[in-house]
């Protein structure tokens, strides 16, 4: 009888064991979800800022007399197949 109790307590701790671990990894998981999302916010800010940078740097060159009111960066997005490939868009900026 009592190597029947010993071993239900090593069952019961091995089953504690093992729910402790997979709630620790499920934690993790959320953790990893929830710094994922944090990177994707932090890039898309730099991407916007980025953009904003380009076009005050396009439109402060058009003032001061150094572009062109026909540069094709100050039209906007252009519709696909139209407008400068991402490569000349590039280049323009330099």
């Amino acid at each position: 009888m009592r190597a029947s109790k010993a071993e239900a307590l090593k069952a019961e701790l091995a089953a504690a064991l093992i729910m402790a671990a997979a709630e620790a990894a499920l934690l993790d998981i959320a953790a990893e979800r929830s710094a994922a999302g944090r990177l994707q916010t932090i890039m898309a800010a730099c991407a916007f800022q980025d953009l904003v940078g380009q076009r005050l740097s396009k439109v402060s060159r058009l003032v001061g007399g150094e572009a062109e009111p026909a540069d094709a960066l100050l039209n906007g997005p252009a519709a696909a197949g139209e407008g400068l490939s991402q490569a000349e868009a590039d280049a323009l900026f330099g």
